[in-house]
């Protein structure tokens, strides 16, 4: 019997709306690919990316980057995207497979994990070979199931907005501009206030409010997006917000809103 594919694309009735963990894949073998000992959820959420299927009040450590992607070393710039924890559970599925067990063996000599599997340097190079091509062939696989989930699932006018903003910004703007087409609209002409209205800050944001001089509340925003789904004006949902409408031509790359990593 073959060994389930660890990761795969997520089909219905009307076709494929994203990417998840293959529900016969060991949960186990998943937390410990995703990295136990990290603070965030060690289970990924899969990668939605049908309009239909889309859940916007979804919050995670992770975060949709909606685009393929590069590396797969832990301090690289997609390491908290929900596209490198897929990849990470295709990588140790293949190491198990190789036998290499994920997480490798602990070993009191030398702290932590037994490095690269072994204390003789001969095999640790060889494993080590063995880790890297397999790290690889992961990054070729998730980087293709993204290239046709984007390309069967995606929209692609929210799609090309969304990739404007900041990795950690793109899931709300992707998300709001796939199911309203006016909420596209305003992203496109008006970055800042998008921004304010369908990305809620965490503590570490609160520079974005810096030149605005308010935080606004779950129930203003709720009746500003209203609003917009209404087809209001924007100097009107800018107003609710309190978002000068100065600010309409900055772009969603300057400052505090900057592309690429968060």
């Amino acid at each position: 019997m073959p060994e389930a594919n660890p990761v795969e694309l997520l089909r219905d009735h009307r076709g494929i709306y994203g990417i998840g963990v293959s529900e016969a894949y060991d949960i186990q073998a998943l937390a410990w690919a995703c990295g136990v000992e990290e603070a965030h959820n060690p289970n990924p959420n899969s990668l939605i990316l049908r309009p239909d299927m889309l859940s916007c009040a979804t919050q995670s450590y992770d975060y949709d980057v909606l685009q393929k992607i590069t590396g797969g070393f832990r301090h690289g710039m997609f390491t908290h995207s929900r596209e490198e924890s897929l990849r990470r559970v295709l990588h140790h599925a293949a190491l198990n497979r190789a036998g290499l067990t994920w997480p490798p063996p602990p070993t009191e000599k030398y702290g932590g994990h037994l490095h690269y599997w072994s204390t003789d340097k001969r095999q640790q190079d060889r494993n080590r070979q063995i880790y890297h091509g397999l790290r690889l062939g992961s990054l070729r696989t998730i980087n293709n199931l993204i290239g046709l989930a984007l390309q069967e699932a995606a929209d692609p006018a929210a799609l090309k907005v969304a990739r404007r903003f900041a990795f950690k910004y793109r899931k709300a703007i992707y998300c709001a501009s796939a199911k309203s087409r006016f909420a596209l609209q305003l992203a496109e002409a008006f970055p800042v206030l998008a921004l304010h209205l369908y990305c809620p800050p965490d503590p570490g944001d609160i520079v974005r409010y810096i030149n605005i001089g308010q935080t606004v509340d779950n129930g203003r925003r709720q009746e500003a997006s209203a609003l917009v789904d209404r087809g209001a004006r924007m100097r009107d949902v800018a107003a609710l917000m309190g978002v000068p409408t100065a600010l309409r031509h900055i772009k969603p790359g300057a400052g505090a809103f900057g592309n690429g990593a968060p």
